[in-house]
């Protein structure tokens, strides 16, 4: 639960703000602030958790810091409380959607990069990513060879099985789709069909190779889909499962609807 709540409150952190707007706010000199919070002296003041709504702030705000703060990513305390106030308040967000891809993007790259080069790294874990990730590049290459096979700039790859006469779905919509993903050697990490209920979820919300896939898909299309590392898990893939890190993802996916925003 505490780790599913992590990744929720991260990710509606992120996304949020992924529409479109001006940059150029008046009030960036308060986003500008060098990001550093260590030094400051925790006061807790006579703030009470005497409501549920206290309770779930104190908790989305507190796992949030410790899920930052144990990878060595400081937040500026200030910011995130006018990130907080601004996106209740519904305001445009400061940033655009590319912007913040770029900041993720290498906010990932020094993870992984702290990740690769710390003496703690397991060095079986690292051969283990090396060799997947060969093995999936390999089999792009190949792959990208077979008729009836698409290859996007991001490296994805995509067959179509059925072709969709509906609409195409935008990155903020909600989308129900069925699916079944596997690893290249066949192994079923997941499905919807043995749930045999729909999964629904915003398109933007999910990996990077799913989100541009659904873009890509009418309504009541099935396509099987080839992601690669760097826009599935990478080197973080969820703990506890077979994925490992810089596995490619293979998926079946069928797109039933468009469900709103």
């Amino acid at each position: 639960m505490r780790n599913i709540l992590i990744t929720l409150s991260f990710l509606l952190a992120v996304t949020s703000c992924e529409k479109k707007c001006d940059c150029k706010d008046q009030n960036n000199k308060a986003a500008g602030k060098k990001a550093d919070t260590t030094d400051k002296k925790v006061d807790g003041g006579n703030v009470k958790l005497d409501s549920l709504e206290k309770k779930l702030s104190y908790i989305v705000g507190y796992d949030l810091a410790r899920n930052f703060g144990s990878k060595d990513i400081k937040l500026d305390i200030d910011v995130v409380k006018i990130a907080l106030l601004e996106g209740m308040a519904k305001k445009e967000a400061r940033l655009s959607r590319e912007d913040i891809q770029k900041v993720m993007m290498e906010v990932r790259g020094k993870m992984m990069g702290k990740a690769k080069n710390t003496p703690k790294a397991d060095p079986e874990k690292a051969k283990k990513a090396e060799e997947n990730l060969k093995a999936g590049t390999e089999f792009l290459a190949k792959n990208k060879a077979v008729k009836g096979v698409v290859e996007t700039a991001s490296g994805l790859q995509y067959q179509i099985i059925t072709e969709g006469k509906g609409a195409k779905p935008a990155a903020t919509d909600v989308v129900s789709v069925h699916y079944k993903g596997t690893l290249l050697d066949g192994r079923k990490f997941d499905s919807s069909y043995d749930r045999n209920k729909p999964a629904e979820f915003p398109v933007n919300r999910v990996i990077r190779g799913w989100t541009e896939a659904l873009q890509l898909m009418p309504v009541g299309s099935k396509w099987k889909l080839w992601i690669p590392a760097k826009i599935a898990y990478g080197l973080t893939p969820r703990p506890g499962g077979i994925i490992e890190p810089n596995h490619l993802l293979v998926f079946e996916v069928e797109l039933l609807g468009i469900k709103g925003k």
